[in-house]
């Protein structure tokens, strides 16, 4: 506050009009590009108001160049600081924070997922087309299988009981226990092969069974994403078992008008909800065979059929996933994995080209329109807006990560909805090696701390004997949480750890004594577990900057070192040496060995000598250090005496300063009286003569 007024005053002093602007009613009206301000002229004593019309205006937009020390390559600059949220992120930021697409994109997110959710129950819940939910259809359709399936000249052989068996683990997949409607009158042995195929989808195909998104808020949602994504399968119609149970599928919905009603009503609501279809379905097949059930016992009607449906890559599913941009660019080009770049990467490309949009049609789904949004971000010279914005190329590189995010974060919420890409050829065994570290590896330093820790146990015991197990450390705020020997036993074996972990890391075998770590094992855990969550560590979120003097210098001032406070820098680690890398498959293997970047957050010290004999406290330190953010101002703050490090300051500066302004006006009081003493005195002398 003292240094605003300083500045202020010179300020005021030396200029013969000083007007600042305050904001007035930032654009009165909203809808015009018309800003109004209110100015002060402190000369005139008077307000001024004006306005900032932007209609003819344009605006370049950059993005700086990260400063990077001369000392390390701009492409080993640490990245910035990350939060977990937008509302933390906020207090890292050095200027207004202007809300960004993604900002706002995440607010529309926080809202899609909410809705998406409660739709989803409210489906289940029933509606006025779907009475009972879509367990209750599930129920109604297993019961016309199960009569189909009865019905049939060889049941166990019939398409009806394969049918019946995968809409009944649908029922399993999507009850809280596992077990059916008691409506439901099934053979005990179709029962026992839907639990076990709605286990071994569980089991063995988590990438399309395990939920994910917000279907993890509440076990009903989980268990809706599992069942759905069951019904999703796709059947082959180039494949006869598997297009005779499509068929079967297929007859049943047809059958009864009231379930082809219910099931178009809850394929139609998805495909709107999220996008058109990724396979074909019972509507499908109906147009193209009338009588499916003629099919499945006529030789004829059978390859008419086929002839009308199969085909490669065409499949059938009862409810089958939507399709998206994004993975029909992914299955045009053969799948994973991609050459020339992954797939967001070639997205973009395909969108700037020209060679695809992103833009809706007809059948679109609210998925599509959200894409065509973001794809506003890749293509702004061919806005409205983009005759009024300049962009450099580091702006559309932020523009293309915005993309990136926010199409990301879209596709989360559709994600049970989503057909997923097609798995490639499979690739060659081509593995990347790079050095691992969990610390910066010098294990001898760690070896040696825990070794005077253990020094320090004996000074201990011998000073405080039993004491020891009774007495508290301290902390700034109070007291340990626990006593000094539980305590100094927890830091040896954090230490050792350390020590061990270093030593692995880069294949060094420890040198301990023998009976020196009496769980090695254990050391090596905690310490890994330490390092994996430091940040939980109450103690490492405590300020750190200290200074301690030497000695004085002779002439007044006063030696002293200090840690000012911690910057990252980069390192990178590559092996000189290889290591050995080997497989027990029956595959050539081809490693690269790769380098590894690391960030380590490092003290910064100097040496400064305090224009006064008087050592700062770790408070009045730690105050001029949070008035600079560098360590040259804070040096030269700290030894010219700004900031309350000169001789008018310290302990008590502000009364020194009132003493010391006091004294020297009384000198000049007492200097001048004498002065005029002298001056009658000779005055009277000359007269006399």
């Amino acid at each position: 506050m003292n240094k605003f007024i300083v500045v202020l005053t010179v300020a005021a002093l030396s200029a013969p009009v000083l007007a600042t602007s305050f904001p007035g009613e930032e654009r009165p009206d909203p809808l015009s590009p018309v800003r109004a301000y209110t100015t002060y002229d402190w000369e005139t004593d008077a307000e001024y108001e004006y306005t900032v019309d932007d209609s003819a205006a344009t605006f370049r937009i950059t993005v700086p160049e990260k400063e990077v020390e001369e000392v390390y390559d701009e492409a080993d600059a640490k990245e910035a600081k990350l939060y977990s949220n937008f509302v933390d992120a906020a207090g890292g930021c050095d200027y207004w924070v202007l809300p960004s697409l993604e900002l706002c994109g995440i607010r529309g997110k926080f809202f899609d997922d909410g809705m998406y959710a409660a739709i989803e129950l409210e489906l289940e819940k029933g509606t006025a087309e779907l009475r009972g939910g879509k367990d209750a259809f599930l129920l109604r359709f297993a019961e016309v299988l199960n009569d189909k399936y009865k019905a049939s000249l060889k049941p166990a052989d019939s398409p009806y009981r394969s049918a019946l068996v995968y809409v009944v683990a649908g029922l399993v997949l999507g009850s809280a226990d596992g077990s059916v409607p008691d409506g439901l009158d099934v053979e005990p042995f179709i029962l026992e092969e839907a639990r076990a195929e709605a286990a071994a989808f569980v089991d063995e195909d988590p990438l399309r069974s395990k939920p994910i998104g917000f279907y993890t808020w509440r076990p009903e949602l989980g268990r809706i994403f599992t069942r759905d994504r069951w019904l999703q399968r796709k059947f082959k119609s180039d494949d006869d078992d598997e297009f005779r149970v499509a068929l079967a599928l297929t007859d049943a919905v047809a059958s009864y008008g009231d379930l082809r009603a219910q099931h178009e009503y809850v394929v139609n609501t998805y495909a709107r909800l999220t996008n058109p279809l990724a396979s074909e379905t019972v509507g499908d097949y109906v147009s193209a065979v009338p009588a499916p059930a003629k099919a499945l016992v006529n030789a004829a009607a059978f390859d008419a059929a086929k002839e009308a449906l199969a085909g490669e890559g065409r499949t059938f599913a009862l409810f089958p996933a939507s399709r998206s941009k994004e993975v029909d660019l992914c299955n045009k080009l053969q799948g994973f994995p991609l050459l020339g770049g992954n797939l967001m990467d070639v997205l973009i490309e395909e969108i700037q080209a020209g060679r695809m949009t992103l833009k809706p049609d007809r059948s679109s789904g609210w998925y599509e329109y959200q894409q065509y949004a973001l794809e506003a971000l890749l293509t702004p010279d061919k806005l409205p807006e983009g005759k009024k914005l300049i962009m450099d190329e580091r702006y559309r590189e932020r523009l293309e990560e915005a993309f990136r995010s926010m199409l990301t974060q879209a596709r989360e919420t559709h994600i049970k909805s989503l057909d997923i890409a097609e798995a490639g050829a499979e690739p060659e065994l081509e593995v990347y090696v790079s050095p691992e570290f969990n610390a910066e590896p010098i294990p001898t330093y760690y070896l040696r701390v825990a070794r005077g820790y253990g020094f320090l146990r004996g000074v201990l015991e011998t000073a405080l004997g039993e004491r020891l197990l009774k007495t508290y450390g301290l902390r700034e705020e109070g007291a340990a949480a626990d006593v000094l020997d539980a305590e100094l036993a927890a830091i040896q074996e954090l230490y050792y750890g350390l020590y061990l972990e270093t030593c692995a890391n880069i294949g060094l075998v420890p040198d301990l004594e023998a009976g020196e770590v009496e769980d090695p094992a254990g050391a090596a855990r905690a310490a890994e577990a330490w390092l994996g969550d430091w940040k939980g560590d109450p103690l490492m979120s405590q300020d750190i900057r200290v200074i301690v003097p030497i000695g004085p210098t002779g002439d007044g001032r006063l030696d002293c070192w200090a840690v000012l406070g911690v910057r990252p820098i980069n390192i990178v680690v590559s092996y000189e040496e290889k290591p050995v890398v080997s497989t027990d498959a029956p595959v050539e293997l081809i490693v690269n060995y790769l380098s590894r970047d690391y960030s380590v957050l490092v003290p910064v010290f100097a040496e400064v000598i305090l224009p006064t004999e008087e050592p700062l406290t770790r408070d009045e330190f730690r105050a001029v250090c949070d008035a600079y953010d560098n360590k040259d101002d804070i040096v030269e703050a700290l030894e010219s005496g700004a900031g309350g490090t000169g001789p008018s300051l310290g302990p008590g500066g502000t009364t020194k300063i009132i003493i010391i302004a006091a004294a020297a006006l009384c000198l000049i009081v007492a200097v001048a009286l004498v002065g005029f003493v002298i001056f009658l005195v000779l005055s009277r002398r000359k007269k006399r003569k």
